[in-house]
């Protein structure tokens, strides 16, 4: 029988695992570097990440769930102006191999767009969010400072990038910033409470800087739990902790 010592923190256990039963893909843009399978990156630290590049284009590669499980969900890239190597000292961290290698973001005159389709998955029926990379590319020009924007149609947020910073230097710094004026040095941004079957985030170099300033270094597409999982749970925690209550009275 469960006692009272034990019964929140057990319902505590069972809403961190609702919490994080969420599938998640993860996707490692750019070539010749690739996070192991083994390995743990990005901001929702998992393993399981795919490469999908060996062009700066290409359609409909299809995606697998971190667990190896296949999805139904495809990606296309569409207008990446190559593939870059971004700055950063040489490290064995995973987090800096997704960042090492990118597709180029054109810029004002033209859009880099990463399209996903298809997510038809029961896994992705509550919403989910999508984590784009960015990262500042190797003096691939004679530029050092750009602003970049992303956008899903409905969010965007734009990220200050300088040749000479790395992206990635040990953390993850996400930009919240809607307007081009307030944009951080960052490398990340989030897009949250997505749904429907497909999404698009275009990006480009508002600044219009010629060559490839920047670009996108990988993605994680997390779902999230269904509010019905995450009522019932919370609703017995509310009920546990009035038991507990009428217990000491």
């Amino acid at each position: 029988m469960t006692s009272k010592h034990t019964l929140l923190p057990l319902l505590g256990v069972l809403l961190s695992a609702a919490i994080a039963q969420g599938q998640l893909i993860n996707i490692d843009l750019g070539n010749s570097t690739t996070v192991g399978s083994d390995q743990s990156a990005g901001v929702v630290a998992s393993t399981g990440w795919q490469q999908k590049s060996g062009y700066p284009n290409f359609s409909n590669q299809s995606l697998l769930f971190s667990d190896g499980s296949p999805s139904n969900g495809l990606i296309t890239a569409v207008n990446g102006t190559g593939n870059y190597s971004s700055i950063g000292a040489s490290t064995t961290d995973p987090n800096y191999t997704m960042f090492n290698r990118d597709i180029g973001i054109s810029g004002n005159t033209g859009l880099t767009t990463i399209t996903v389709t298809s997510l038809t998955n029961t896994e992705f029926s509550g919403g989910y969010d999508v984590y784009v990379y960015i990262a500042a590319n190797a003096n691939s020009s004679s530029h050092e400072e750009a602003t970049i924007s992303l956008s899903d149609g409905t969010s965007t947020y734009y990220v200050l990038v300088n040749e000479t910073i790395a992206s990635y230097q040990g953390s993850f710094i996400q930009s919240t910033a809607t307007s081009s004026g307030t944009a951080p040095i960052a490398n990340y941004v989030k897009f949250s409470g997505l749904t429907g079957d497909s999404f698009t985030i275009s990006s480009q170099n508002v600044d219009d800087l010629t060559g490839a300033v920047a670009g996108l270094a990988g993605m994680q597409i997390v779902a999230v739990p269904e509010p019905s999982t995450m009522a019932y749970l919370g609703m017995l925690t509310v009920l546990s902790f009035l038991y507990l209550v009428k217990r000491r009275r």
